[in-house]
């Protein structure tokens, strides 16, 4: 089993990365092969004109980082979307990575994957959360990827990511992939 978490963070050893360390550690205790790709350190470019017309060209657009993260796609059987709340939505920097899955979407529509998110927020509630789970169901109805479920971590203003809340992620990581 090949597990791909792209780590949407600029903290990377912040809350959200502590959130997807104990499903890590869940999926490898379910004997899964886990990989990790901080995507705030890729560099990939945001779909832009010019990146529009480089792939109306024929052009390989994913030089830039892009090229590692769907080889990985396509090898994985479970890709986990790990990411602080920002503005009800994921971060920016996971956001210019699952816009760029556009190069190539016929082949990720191709490889059945299971999705999770990993979600963290200062605020105090889950239902600032919502809007991005919802994204997440419609990215995975799009790419013909079954949506797995989430772990969500909130009110991290005023506490850090307990032991408690790694260990949920852990378990759920563990069920999903032992049930495979």
């Amino acid at each position: 089993m090949e597990v791909t978490i792209l780590l949407g963070s600029p903290h990377l050893n912040g809350n959200t990365a502590a959130l997807a360390a104990g499903f890590s550690d869940g999926a490898k205790m379910a004997g899964a092969n886990v990989v990790r790709i901080d995507v705030d350190q890729l560099g990939v470019s945001p779909v832009d004109a010019k990146l529009l017309k480089r792939l109306e060209a024929g052009e390989n657009v994913d030089a830039d980082g892009m090229d590692r993260v769907i080889d990985r796609l396509l090898a994985s059987d479970v890709v986990v979307f790990a990411t602080p709340l920002y503005y009800y939505g994921m971060s920016a920097q996971l956001k210019i990575v699952l816009d760029r899955f556009l190069a190539r979407n016929g082949e990720l529509q191709q490889h059945p994957a299971r999705l999770v998110l990993l979600a963290t927020s200062a605020g105090p509630g889950e239902e600032a959360m919502r809007p991005m789970i919802d994204q997440m169901r419609l990215v995975c109805g799009y790419l013909n990827w079954t949506y797995a479920g989430e772990v969500l971590a909130t009110g991290l203003a005023v506490e850090h990511l307990g032991k408690a809340r790694r260990e949920a992620a852990k378990t759920f990581a563990e069920k999903l992939l032992k049930a495979n």
